[in-house]
């Protein structure tokens, strides 16, 4: 009887921290709203949520996400911010802005606690009659392994059929000791944003990808690793591929060896 009685103590203190701890995160997202009044109240407002959300504990950070995403999706569908520098967001999440100041990118890390690497990064961009539009970048119903849960790490602009396109690469991770990058091509056409151009390559944890992007030479460069199909990971045999941005779009440079 006095080990079931202490159990059950121990259930409603466990269930009345929880309750407490939920209230707490309540009253500081409140807090987080309320104080952020000065002169770049959205900067202020988001990059105080985000540092609640990374300080948070596993259990709480999961609560709060919806939220998080909520208050970040409603501030940048506000047109005013397509502008904003967002100085002290900018610590906490990736933002880049293109060259001709018509397509804006926010890239974050989803916290989890499992083996596989989550993100979300959301478009805001220009459209032809010059309006602004937000939506969740990747979220295009392409089945391919690699599209969803890309880290932003460039964004450039390029010039494709004498029209405007932008090459946005990222990174991310799955379970099983596999990391990879991927470049995609994306243009700007009526109200919404088209990706016409995806390649993507993979490795084991320790492997170098070093994907990256030359706008002098316009060459696409990075590792690739051969697949071992018998043992089901990726080898250190690697071989660098090339990818010439032509009028006509990305152009793979086929090795002479």
């Amino acid at each position: 009887m006095y080990d079931y009685n202490i159990k059950y103590i121990s259930t409603i203190m466990y269930n009345s921290i929880n309750r407490l701890s939920i209230i707490l995160l309540i009253i500081l997202f409140n807090c987080s709203k309320t104080s952020a009044q000065n002169d770049n109240y959205s900067d202020e407002f988001l990059s105080s949520t985000f540092k609640i959300y990374y300080s948070a504990d596993k259990e709480l950070s999961s609560y709060m996400y919806a939220l998080v995403e909520k208050r970040m999706v409603n501030e940048i569908k506000d047109t005013a911010n397509f502008y904003n520098p967002y100085d002290k967001l900018s610590k906490y999440i990736t933002i880049k802005m293109s060259p001709d100041k018509r397509l804006k990118l926010y890239c974050w890390h989803e916290r989890d606690f499992g083996c596989h690497f989550y993100t979300s990064t959301y478009a805001q961009f220009k459209t032809q009659t010059n309006n602004i539009r937000t939506l969740l970048l990747g979220n295009d119903n392409d089945t391919g392994e690699y599209d969803s849960h890309l880290y932003l790490s460039q964004l450039h602009q390029i010039q494709i059929n004498n029209k405007t396109h932008y090459l946005i690469i990222g990174y991310g991770g799955h379970c099983g000791n596999k990391k990879y990058q991927c470049a995609r091509v994306y243009t700007i056409s009526n109200d919404s944003i088209i990706k016409t151009f995806k390649v993507c390559a993979a490795t084991h944890r320790m492997g170098e990808l070093n994907m990256t992007y030359d706008s002098k030479t316009k060459i696409l460069s990075y590792n690739e690793y051969a697949f071992d199909d018998d043992t089901g990971f990726y080898s250190d045999q690697k071989s660098l591929k090339q990818w010439k941005l032509t009028n006509k779009g990305f152009k793979e440079i086929i090795s002479k060896n």
